[in-house]
């Protein structure tokens, strides 16, 4: 547990909170964007899981400790939704964005809250947000924004031009930045700080909280403990560096820098073995407001969140209710006034005013027979095919049914797409602005849309 006690009677009036599987961090700002208060906890396994609330009551009572500790006094918060738990999908075109969105979205449209910000459009169940609404509510705490981690990750980093790789516990989490820092492609891998824990504790017949020590002190430090971490780590890497690769290819813009983030960024020398292996030049990202605490740089893009603006995918009925305008009495009363007159003037010059000689009579419209009545028609249901997680983090689209055919794209797990036609253990998909191909089915599911 961390935390600072310097005190500052100008502070921000809301603080972030970043909630993983296994940690809690607050963290308030002072207007000048200096740390005022911050702290962090670590959760026991069966409160969280890839995350979903497990246990609100104990939840809520490690969130009350840690803001208790911190010393923040705010009860406005922003807060991380799960990045596991976010869809997020960027159009390339204006038009038709709503009917778009209901053909790619892996859920109904009742069933989710979201938000469309310049054509980006991201969307989370109800049910996760809902669950984290009641445990804000139960700390005595008001909610004032949700957003996902990649947008807090990229204003903390101030992220432009790069790709943001965030190692953590269970996923390792993909995000590209353009040159005005606005996300245009995200994708997830499943093999991040766990797994390489577990390969150390199988490969030496350790304990888990032995094999956490050594990665921790050795990593991928090639002349500690005569290699023999550093190579198990290496194997274990593997996928995470190919994923970096064929992220950055599938990219049309040109990106050679790399900000690397998470728990997991912490494993000494990672950061040289990624550059090494990717040729591309790969820094720890560290947040200007608290440095060397990689831990932290979520939380720390909370705090410095604008609540008035950009995506927030709290409810309405979330947030506290914003207070109508009060007018003064004489202004309403002018403004009735001049309606009034408004009205007259347009009775007495416009509405008699005699146009019979610049215009045609105008002839009696005959009554219409009775129109039959039609049956509107039924709604056709949606078959949509969601792509699931895959050892590489994405899946090949393929120029026909089968591997005997040229690759022509790519897609990513969550992602979902309308099924056109079936053959054998492969889908043909319609792919929005692209080339329509085939993936197959082993890694894909059916969804029935109404």
């Amino acid at each position: 547990m961390c935390q600072i006690s310097n005190m500052s009677l100008f502070r921000k009036p809301f603080f972030g909170l970043d909630i993983s599987d296994y940690s809690i961090e607050a963290l308030q700002l002072k207007k000048n964007n200096r740390v005022a208060a911050f702290g962090r906890l670590v959760l026991e396994p069966g409160i969280v899981k890839d995350g979903v609330i497990l246990n609100k009551e104990k939840l809520s009572e490690k969130i009350k400790q840690v803001v208790a500790r911190a010393k923040i006094k705010s009860k406005k918060v922003v807060l991380a939704l799960p990045e596991s738990k976010v869809f997020i999908h960027s159009f390339s075109g204006k038009k038709n964005i709503e009917q778009k969105i209901a053909k790619i979205i892996p859920w109904k449209a009742e069933q989710v809250y979201s938000a469309l910000v310049n054509n980006f459009y991201v969307c989370v169940p109800k049910n996760i947000v809902d669950n984290y609404i009641e445990v804000l509510r139960k700390s005595n705490l008001k909610p004032e924004v949700f957003e996902f981690e990649a947008l807090a990750l990229a204003r903390a980093l101030k992220a432009k031009d790069c790709l943001i790789v965030d190692i953590g516990a269970r996923t390792t989490n993909l995000s590209i930045f353009d040159r005005k820092g606005q996300i245009k492609l995200s994708g997830s891998i499943r093999k991040a700080g766990d797994h390489f824990t577990k390969a150390i504790s199988e490969k030496l017949k350790v304990s888990l909280e032995k094999a956490k020590e050594l990665k921790e002190k050795y990593g991928l430090d090639i002349s500690k403990r005569s290699g023999r971490i550093m190579l198990i780590l290496q194997k274990e890497l593997q996928p995470i560096v190919e994923e970096i690769k064929k992220i950055i290819d599938f990219y049309p813009e040109k990106i050679t820098k790399v900000l690397l983030v998470g728990g997991s960024a912490k494993t000494p020398k990672i950061g040289d073995y990624l550059t090494s292996n990717t040729d591309l030049e790969v820094k720890i990202g560290s947040s200007s407001v608290l440095k060397q605490s990689v831990l932290f740089n979520t939380v720390i893009g909370l705090a410095l969140r604008n609540p008035k603006k950009g995506i927030n995918l709290l409810p309405l009925k979330g947030r506290k209710p914003k207070r109508g305008k009060v007018y003064n009495a004489s202004v309403v009363s002018l403004i009735i006034l001049a309606l009034i007159f408004s009205g007259g003037v347009f009775y007495q010059y416009i509405y008699k005013a005699d146009f019979s000689l610049s215009l045609d009579p105008i002839p009696r419209i005959k009554s219409l027979a009775p129109l039959e009545e039609t049956k509107e028609p039924e709604e056709e249901e949606i078959i949509m095919i969601v792509v699931e997680n895959t050892p590489t983090g994405w899946l090949r689209v393929r120029s026909g049914p089968g591997t005997n055919f040229i690759e022509i794209d790519r897609v990513f797990p969550k992602e979902s797409f309308p099924l056109l036609e079936e053959s054998g253990n492969w889908y043909k998909i319609e792919i929005e602005g692209r080339t329509n191909g085939w993936i197959s089915a082993q890694y894909a599911n059916k969804i029935i849309k109404p």
